[in-house]
């Protein structure tokens, strides 16, 4: 028992310090993109307004109704971007990029090569499967930017709440 409940302390203390060390690396700021072309920097502490401002309206805008009205998500999509939020509070809750307008706060574009992330981040707290993901905790939430790579360039990168 006492092995046991030691083994268990020991795999704690470990993955527990790691984890929690890793967040060091990506700050609250990390977590916004910015439209080269103007420079206008949106990311999750923002609302769907302020995109549609700054974007112009959406090629494509997709509802998803809620049995609760606050948690109905509203999808807004331009040429490389899609933005889902929630239609109560308009708050952004997840960014998908696919074109190359657009950067990460660190300068991270799509086509970038993958050594790049790692030189502008540090090692991810997740590499699997060709995904680079770092994490952010937060008050309410945990938020992953992640960094789809294909052929050791970058293909997609997403920002989005994890639970």
């Amino acid at each position: 028992m006492k092995r046991y409940i030691l083994g268990i302390l020991v795999i704690f203390i470990t993955f527990g310090c790691t984890a929690q060390s890793k967040y060091t690396k990506v700050e609250r700021p990390d977590f916004y993109f910015v439209q080269d072309k103007k420079g206008t920097k949106f990311g999750f502490d923002d609302s769907n307004e302020i995109l549609i401002e700054s974007l112009g309206d959406p090629a494509k805008s997709i509802k998803t109704v809620a049995q609760n009205p606050k948690w109905t998500i509203w999808n807004f999509v331009w040429p490389g971007l899609k933005i889902e939020t929630f239609a109560g509070n308009k708050a952004i809750n997840f960014i998908e990029i696919t074109g190359k307008d657009f950067s990460s706060m660190r300068g991270i574009k799509i086509g970038d090569e993958a050594a790049k992330i790692v030189k502008k981040y540090g090692e991810p707290d997740v590499n699997v499967n060709n995904v680079l993901e770092y994490v952010l905790p937060t008050e309410d939430s945990v938020w992953g930017l992640d960094f789809f790579i294909k052929q050791d360039r970058v293909e997609k990168m997403v920002i989005g709440r994890e639970n």
